[in-house]
């Protein structure tokens, strides 16, 4: 995560694969149902300040 409190990403890559493993060009697989490449992480609150 990219940070500790309130709004870190983590960033990974996101590709297609066969049910056998190997990788695909993304026009093989459905947009719909591609994961996000971002996801929001540190969802704790951060500590108070002034």
């Amino acid at each position: 995560c990219s940070g500790s409190c309130a709004q870190g990403k983590i960033i990974r890559h996101v590709y297609g694969k066969t049910g056998d493993g190997r990788v695909v060009p993304e026009s093989q697989c459905n947009a719909y149902t591609k994961p996000l490449a971002i996801h929001p992480c540190g969802d704790k609150n951060c500590p108070s300040q002034w």
